[in-house]
């Protein structure tokens, strides 16, 4: 169950062209949850919309929460609500912060940002510097105008750390390049739209880099063409039950429908919340969380969005 947190907006400025940064604190002036470098919150925005943003503030900080968001033009709703009708003093509910994005222990990391994907980061930045890791951060956009935080890495952590890609004017970051000449050991974090992800994943693989990258897409579109779906059974080892999961719904769907509370999100294969346990069966993944090694290895699915490639599986659940 979601633990939910009423917070004023103390501060809204802009970051960058179309993205806007807002301050959060705790309406009653208490402590806010604790939370991690790669965590993010969900927000109950205006009109009923609610949106998952990263936490871009100093790691850790328990007084207030910082999101950037991004104006998009084919917003449905959450991006808007954020640009055109959140202000100053406005009370919004937000979750407790949740974490599937975690910088984990490395002998050195590399960074890839693009576009609005630099907020998760940013604090990881912050907490290699103070623990004095190696590390390197490489951050693209369209425009130096455009990149949200761009100024403020660079004059933080110097040019030795922090190299900034603004697209108009030095092209694409040159993925291949930049891991070739990375520590054979270092973990590699990326973040940003779906195919900036993917090309720095499959460099990663034909680099033999594959299990050594840890991604967070900031959007996805649930696609589940019923037409082109079959049915399948799960079967659900601690509950006892089996269960038909019909062409036009999820597993997680069909779990839910029978009862059983799950622990979800996103519902679109973007947070991992969903991941359980496969006892048995061939996955079909969909997600956008799991790394390759994960989803060889057969042991785990994001129920949201994945399938089964055969007539059932069997779930630790």
């Amino acid at each position: 169950m979601r633990m939910n947190v009423r917070v004023r907006v103390v501060s809204k400025r802009p970051v960058a062209v179309d993205v806007v940064e807002l301050t959060l604190s705790a309406v009653d002036e208490s402590e806010l949850p604790s939370w991690s470098a790669g965590a993010h919150i969900e927000v109950d925005l205006p009109g009923g919309v609610q949106r998952q943003y990263s936490l871009c503030g100093p790691a850790g900080d328990r007084d207030t929460y910082r999101i950037a968001v991004l104006r998009t033009p084919a917003s449905r709703g959450g991006s808007r609500a954020v640009h055109e009708e959140l202000a100053v003093d406005d009370v919004v509910t937000v979750s407790a912060p949740r974490n599937r994005f975690a910088l984990e222990s490395a002998p050195s990391y590399v960074f890839f940002a693009g576009g609005i994907g630099v907020t998760p980061l940013v604090p990881m930045a912050e907490r290699c510097h103070q623990q004095s890791e190696t590390w390197e951060f490489h951050y693209g956009g369209r425009t130096l105008e455009r990149m949200a935080y761009a100024s403020d890495l660079k004059d933080r952590y110097g040019e030795r750390n922090v190299t900034l890609y603004p697209e108009s004017e030095t092209g694409f970051i040159n993925i291949a390049a930049i891991l070739k000449t990375a520590a054979p050991s270092a973990l590699v974090y990326v973040c940003g739209p779906q195919p900036f992800i993917e090309a720095v994943r499959s460099e990663a693989r034909a680099q033999g880099r594959g299990g050594q990258v840890r991604a967070e897409l900031f959007t996805a579109e649930a696609s589940l063409d019923a037409a082109g779906e079959r049915e399948f059974d799960v079967h659900l080892v601690r509950s006892g039950i089996t269960l038909r999961v019909a062409p036009d719904r999820s597993v997680l769907e069909s779990i839910v429908a029978a009862g059983i509370d799950v622990e979800r999100d996103c519902e679109v294969g973007i947070c991992g919340t969903c991941i359980t346990g496969v006892i048995e069966g061939c996955i079909d993944h969909r997600d956008h969380v799991l790394d390759d090694q994960q989803c060889q290895s057969g042991t785990s699915m994001t129920i949201c969005v994945s399938r089964s490639l055969g007539d059932s599986l069997v779930l630790d659940l």
